[in-house]
C-alpha cells in the first residue's frame, strides 16, 4: 500500500523537475571554425530560451559550462571550438577559444 502511494509521488517530482535537453548545434563560421554547443538563440528555436537566466550564478568567460544550462553571463553561450565546453561568444563573433 505504501509503495502504491509513494511511487506516483516520486514519479510526479521527477516529471516536474525534468527539463528538455537542448540539441547541440554545430555551426561553422565564415573563417572555418566549427563550434558545437548552445546559446540563447539556438534555444529559442525550440522555445527554451525562457529558462535562460542564471541570475547570481552566471559563469564568466572561459568558465566550464553545460550546453543549454544557461549558466554563461551576458550574451555568451556554452560552446566548444576544438576544445572543452566553455562560456564564449560563439559563432559569428570572430572569436575562437579552444
Amino acid at each position: 500500500m505504501k509503495a502504491a502511494i509513494f511511487a506516483p509521488f516520486v514519479l510526479g517530482i521527477v516529471g516536474v523537475c525534468a527539463m528538455p535537453s537542448p540539441d547541440l548545434v554545430t555551426v561553422t563560421d565564415e573563417v572555418g571554425h566549427t563550434f558545437v554547443g548552445a546559446d540563447k538563440a539556438s534555444l529559442a528555436v525550440r522555445g527554451l530560451e525562457a529558462r535562460c537566466d542564471c541570475g547570481l550564478f552566471c559563469q564568466s568567460p572561459h568558465a566550464d559550462c553545460d550546453p543549454g544550462a544557461c549558466e554563461c553571463a551576458g550574451n555568451f553561450g556554452c560552446w566548444a571550438c576544438g576544445g572543452r565546453m566553455q562560456c564564449q561568444p560563439g559563432p559569428g563573433s570572430g572569436v575562437w577559444w579552444a
